[in-house]
């Protein structure tokens, strides 16, 4: 690696710099990132950035990463908000701002929401909410859970449901089991089943593993017990397993939770913990 690094290769540079930063050869380590930085290898100036940063040689580090900052590299918009965090936490607002709209520019959505919470810091809620319904347009995750939070707060269902169920469409889990407490909040528990039922079709493990609890509880036993196999055979899901075993024990069906255990271990979900005997 040495040689190589003594050729040239600004990536091996870069790795030769982690190892002996590991061998706790930290001089030596900042002497071959600093040549990859200088060199113009954008990685090794953000990495370099970092280190110095930590060191407590802040200006440095912010000289560093401005100049990623200025590149067309991938982690320039990283560098920008690192900026920004850096003089925000200086004191520097104004600053702050200037790095956070560049980020903005260059296509980092998440970047108005950052934006959002240094303009309400400085007392412009109106512009900060603006931005942050920037951030829920553009699709940034964290905004629009953040929208939902506010709108579970004040009870609105129906708004809740409008925000949730495009999510939950598209396939994500945690979208898809907020909907139907919604819509059990709202006392449209058969909807909600439905709901359950249609995504559990479709192979969501969790949807099944739901649905299987709401059978249960509405006697619907052999039901329930369908789901929470089908559950185990396509993902091993082990709380349905554990449940699908509880359910077995409560009917008394000793034969079959044994085989529960035969499927547990067959097929291998986790390892078996050292000590720990299986019953």
């Amino acid at each position: 690696m040495r040689r190589a690094a003594e050729a040239g290769d600004t990536v091996v540079m870069e790795r030769l710099s982690a190892r002996l930063y590991e061998a706790d050869r930290g001089e030596e380590a900042e002497q071959w990132l600093r040549r990859a930085a200088e060199a113009g290898d954008t990685i090794a100036m953000d990495l370099l950035a970092a280190r110095l940063e930590e060191a407590g040689h802040g200006e440095e580090a912010a000289r560093w990463w401005r100049r990623v900052a200025e590149s067309d590299h991938f982690f320039a918009m990283f560098a920008m908000l690192r900026l920004a965090k850096r003089f925000d936490d200086a004191g520097n607002g104004e600053e702050a701002e200037q790095w956070l709209r560049r980020a903005v520019e260059s296509g980092h959505t998440s970047s108005m929401w950052a934006l959002a919470g240094r303009l309400e810091q400085a007392g412009r809620t109106e512009e900060a909410e603006q931005w942050r319904r920037r951030a829920f347009d553009a699709g940034d995750y964290f905004a629009i859970w953040f929208a939902l939070a506010q709108i579970e707060q004040t009870g609105r269902a129906e708004e809740a449901e409008q925000l949730l169920r495009p999510f939950a469409e598209a396939g994500d889990q945690f979208a898809r089991m907020r909907l139907v407490g919604w819509l059990d909040q709202a006392g449209r528990g058969e909807e909600a089943d439905d709901l359950l039922r249609r995504f559990a079709e479709a192979g969501d493990i969790s949807a099944m593993y739901a649905l299987a609890k709401r059978l249960d509880q509405a006697d619907r036993g052999e039901e329930a017990e369908q789901w929470l196999r089908q559950a185990i055979e396509i993902g091993g899901d082990l709380t349905a397993l554990n449940f699908l075993a509880e359910r077995l024990d409560r009917t008394d069906r000793p034969k079959k939770l044994s085989a529960c255990g035969g499927m547990a271990s067959t097929r291998a979900v986790v390892p078996p913990t050292p000590g720990v005997r299986r019953g």
